[in-house]
């Protein structure tokens, strides 16, 4: 087994504490604050390249990567991902627990397909997000809108309570 696999399993938690390497290992945190410490210039995405942003939100920057070399995939997470996602679903005492691929869109669009058959009708926020009216479209539903209350002194519209 190489270093970096020994070093991505001892921070998914997967090297037992009397393995000599787990003492030299370091955790998934680290292994991301490192990275972004790092000077290689990333040519996937995100767009921002870790390295624009405000002040406060650099060293959070600077840990967003996609799926590169040494940290798992997303779509198919069989190391740290995967770990961590056992973890989230037993925080949560649900049977399994996904993270969501392509932001907020895409976990809109895959909740709203999961939660309607073709065809059905779904209850809907007026000023929902864009991709709620994509999944609408893809999965032919008929929208049962519910408009939200608006605040006239912040000129916001509020939850759906």
């Amino acid at each position: 087994m190489n270093l970096l696999k020994q070093k991505l399993f001892a921070a998914a938690g997967w090297m037992k504490q009397s393995d000599p390497m787990a003492e030299n290992t370091k955790t998934l945190l680290e292994l991301l604050e490192a990275y972004g410490r790092g000077d290689s210039y990333p040519f996937h995405m995100p767009g921002h390249k870790r390295r624009l942003g405000a002040e406060q939100l650099q060293n959070v920057i600077a840990m967003d990567i996609t799926e590169i070399d040494g940290f798992d995939n997303l779509h198919d997470p069989q190391g740290i991902l995967r770990d961590a996602q056992e973890r989230a679903a037993h925080l949560y005492h649900s049977e399994e627990t996904y993270f969501m691929v392509n932001g907020s869109s895409g976990g809109l669009l895959a909740a709203i397909a999961a939660c309607c058959r073709n065809g059905g009708e779904i209850a809907v926020a007026r000023n929902c997000h864009q991709s709620v009216y994509h999944a609408l479209e893809m999965q032919q539903l008929r929208p049962v809108y519910i408009y939200p209350h608006f605040n006239a002194c912040t000129e916001i519209c509020e939850g759906i309570y």
